[in-house]
């Protein structure tokens, strides 16, 4: 068969050199002095806003790739630390949702006679909680805790603070506001929409629910974050797969982790090229399911050719081992 060479012992080496050379974790002293520091920041921006009144600080969940296993290390010199931390607003529980939509966003309006907190008075528009309003008060106010050392930008719905050590940078976090709706982790962003970024709805939010399921992914000392930290070096080095997503790589190998049990460190080649046929599956049928919100399709700002494109590569890769071994060999 033409793909019997996935379960060979040479490209299992090869496949798990390319891992040990190319996407292990950032670690080190660098990465201890930067939760360190993150952790002083993150201090005073809690102590500041809440001086501030207006976003009062429930508390911080850390989430993204470098607290779940998948950040990948430029080079031994150069870590490319980076933070994502949800700053949790007080209030969330005197907040409900409206018209929840296939998108997977909702308008977010204040329960009856819970108007009055500072958070919903400096956002509310026509009686609704604004998204935009909330995304440009919030980094407004994060300028406003005159952080040493950094530079604050807009990121998405993130305020993109970039910290600098002895005047060169070092590493960033991007720090994006929250509502709990429950207490329980219902989380909503006010992230918008390519299509309309003055959008004024909210994102519903599954990034705590992908972190605990990682957290427990690999206990069996198995190699399923490997997968996905090989999976993103590679779209670094072929064009074709540029432009998929970390959220994409991830909910294929959930998919994949559903149907195959078992994943040895001596199935790495083989599972590799299983999430790669799942990316393959999606892309030619246009649409991939979110994990927890199968209503929202995650290929939808993709572009027929795009995805043509990418299935294309994947194809190729899967099936032509010369292919394969040359892109792992680079």
């Amino acid at each position: 068969m033409e793909t019997d060479w996935h379960t060979t012992a040479d490209f299992l080496k090869r496949v798990r050199d390319f891992h040990d050379s190319h996407a292990r974790q950032p670690s080190g002293l660098p990465v201890d002095r930067a939760r360190q520091i993150l952790n002083q920041i993150l201090s005073k921006i809690e102590a500041e806003m809440n001086r501030q009144g207006v976003f009062i600080c429930n508390r911080f969940e850390y989430r993204g790739s470098s607290y779940e296993g998948l950040k990948v290390a430029k080079n031994p010199n150069d870590q490319d630390l980076e933070y994502d931390i949800m700053f949790v607003i007080e209030g969330g529980k005197d907040l409900e949702e409206r018209n929840f939509q296939t998108d997977g966003y909702a308008r977010l309006q204040p329960k009856s006679g819970k108007e009055s907190r500072p958070a919903f008075q400096k956002t509310i528009k026509g009686g609704l909680i604004s998204a935009a309003e909330t995304r440009n008060k919030f980094h407004g106010q994060v300028i406003k805790c005159n952080l040493d050392q950094c530079d604050v930008v807009y990121n998405g719905p993130a305020a993109r603070i970039n910290v600098k050590e002895r005047g060169r940078a070092f590493f960033s976090i991007d720090l994006a506001p929250h509502y709990d709706l429950t207490g329980q982790g219902k989380m909503y962003v006010p992230k918008a929409p390519k299509t309309n970024l003055a959008e004024d709805r909210w994102f519903r939010s599954w990034s705590l629910e992908e972190k605990k399921k990682l957290d427990g992914m690999d206990r069996d000392n198995g190699c399923r974050k490997m997968v996905i930290r090989i999976i993103k070096v590679l779209r670094k080095k072929s064009s074709e797969l540029a432009s998929l997503k970390s959220n994409q790589i991830k909910t294929a190998v959930f998919r994949v982790v559903d149907s195959q049990p078992s994943w040895k460190q001596d199935q790495l080649g083989i599972r590799l090229m299983d999430v790669l046929k799942e990316l393959e599956e999606n892309l030619n049928a246009n649409n991939m399911a979110h994990y927890y919100m199968p209503q929202v399709n995650l290929l939808e700002n993709f572009s027929p050719s795009t995805m043509q494109n990418i299935a294309f590569r994947l194809k190729r890769l899967r099936r032509n081992k010369n292919e394969m071994m040359t892109l792992i060999t680079q």
